[in-house]
């Protein structure tokens, strides 16, 4: 049996990214969601989503937006304004600009924030990629210090530990019926059982999507497959079982 997780990133980046991921998850089915803590519109995205009994993670970010620690205490996360290095910055650098103490420092205030916003914990903890080891290593060790499932994006084609499963991470790809047979082969080629995230990242486009993100429309199309009479059938499925992080 092909057990599949279903997972909605981004919650928080914007007014329409929350409005097309509310609407995205609003399916009946078991859906693990991303909150990035350190956004205005963080608040916004929760309230559009609380008691619908959502598996909610903290998708730890620290290359978009301002850091909620002082900026002065993360200074290789931040630019000369205090704001977050794009994820570009380090695509470009030549060696790891951020340092294992600061991402530690950011990640537990953004782990603090969770609470005070939703009155829990997160139920998993994972990363808004960039480019950085230390970023990686950072959040997987607030998650470990809290007891939590902990997700990165694994290279192509190969599982992580997460809890007592090992993961492997699907993109999307914009096509629901590629992105099925792709989980479905990789499931009956797996000498082990592996639990196969569907990584989504559905949104409706605004303004600000289209100033700060180079990921826009296919926000939308991952917004229709999230509430595609094609992910019911697979749902329904015998041989599929939908798990959320609190399984792992």
């Amino acid at each position: 049996m092909a057990r599949i997780l279903l997972r909605a990133d981004d919650l928080g980046y914007s007014e329409g990214v929350n409005c097309g991921l509310a609407w995205a998850c609003d399916n009946g089915l078991p859906m693990s969601v991303g909150l990035m803590m350190n956004l205005p519109d963080v608040r916004h995205g929760y309230e559009l989503i609380a008691g619908r009994g959502h598996c909610l993670g903290m998708h730890t970010t620290i290359s978009a937006g301002h850091p909620l620690s002082d900026p002065a205490e993360v200074p290789s996360l931040v630019d000369e304004n205090g704001a977050f290095h794009p994820s570009d910055f380090y695509r470009n650098a030549t060696s790891d600009p951020a340092t294992l103490a600061d991402v530690e420092r950011e990640a537990e205030a953004q782990y603090q924030t969770f609470i005070e916003l939703t009155g829990h914990e997160p139920d998993y903890v994972d990363v808004h990629a960039v480019s950085s080891e230390n970023f990686v290593i950072g959040a997987r060790n607030t998650a470990k210090r809290h007891g939590k499932p902990f997700s990165y994006l694994a290279p192509s084609g190969r599982a992580m530990r997460v809890g007592s499963s090992d993961l492997l991470l699907h993109g999307s790809q914009g096509d629901l019926d590629q992105l099925i047979a792709a989980v479905m082969d990789a499931d009956a080629q797996t000498a082990t059982p592996v639990v196969h995230a569907l990584m989504l990242h559905p949104g409706f486009v605004d303004a600000q999507l289209m100033r700060t993100s180079s990921l826009t429309l296919p926000r939308t199309v991952d917004a229709e497959i999230l509430r595609s009479p094609e992910l019911q059938e697979l749902a329904a499925r015998s041989d599929v079982e939908l798990v959320t992080y609190r399984d792992l």
